[in-house]
């Protein structure tokens, strides 16, 4: 048998194989196409984080003006810029790690605990070089007062921030409980900074404690928690 011939019978056998039934594949159309929606567009990065950089700001001095902006009036213009600066730049940090965990291989440069870690520590620094008052007047009772208003704004900065976690596909849901609550950490230590008075490094130490609580009770939250679009 020469190779035109298997080509001829596999080609005829072919030819004689019914085709698939058109009432079923109609069938099969109708049941798919009614399903089938839109999907919508993912929000970049930078449009993500502009967002939640200036919600995070609007809500701090909200806050701020209801309370008081003891703390804007203590600082100086020196001081004051340097503060907000780091504080909007751990801010846009903290909405890129957010991106990060709705986008599987999103490209994280760190996870969020440890971004909490380094802005707690970043932000007690500059509280240690700006201001040389070491007195701890009253420490634990104003300590409280400030950790309690920080994470106050926290929780619904935080939560707010967890919303946009449902426009994407969340697979780490703890990281991304721990990404929503230090934007909603940073966002309660900005308000503290418009608010508080006391500018001694001890008593500031527990406007920093807030960002690894929050960042710590949002991962505890994200663990019990499904974030899906």
């Amino acid at each position: 048998m020469t190779p035109p011939e298997i080509d001829r019978i596999l080609r005829d056998a072919a030819q004689s194989q019914p085709g698939p039934d058109a009432g079923l594949i109609e069938a099969i159309a109708r049941g798919i196409v009614p399903g089938v929606r839109p999907v919508r567009a993912m929000i970049s990065p930078a449009s993500l984080s502009a967002i939640l950089l200036t919600g995070s700001v609007a809500i701090s001095l909200l806050v701020s003006i209801l309370v008081g902006q003891y703390g804007l009036r203590a600082l100086s213009r020196f001081q004051a810029a340097l503060i907000f600066s780091e504080l909007a730049m751990l801010l846009w940090l903290a909405s890129r790690a957010l991106y990060a965990e709705m986008v599987p291989a999103g490209g994280r440069l760190t996870s969020p605990a440890r971004l909490a870690v380094w802005a707690a520590l970043a932000s007690m620094a500059m509280f240690v070089e700006l201001f040389p008052d070491r007195s701890a007047t009253d420490f634990v009772h104003r300590g409280l007062g400030c950790l309690v208003m920080g994470l106050m704004v926290a929780v619904p900065a935080g939560g707010l921030s967890a919303l946009w976690l449902r426009r994407g596909l969340v697979l780490n849901t703890a990281a991304a409980g721990a990404a929503a609550g230090l934007v909603g950490a940073l966002t309660g230590v900005f308000a503290l900074e418009l608010h508080c008075p006391y500018l001694q490094p001890p008593h500031l130490l527990w406007h920093a404690l807030v960002i690894p609580v929050a960042a710590l009770a949002g991962a505890g939250i994200g663990r019990m928690n499904r974030f899906r679009g």
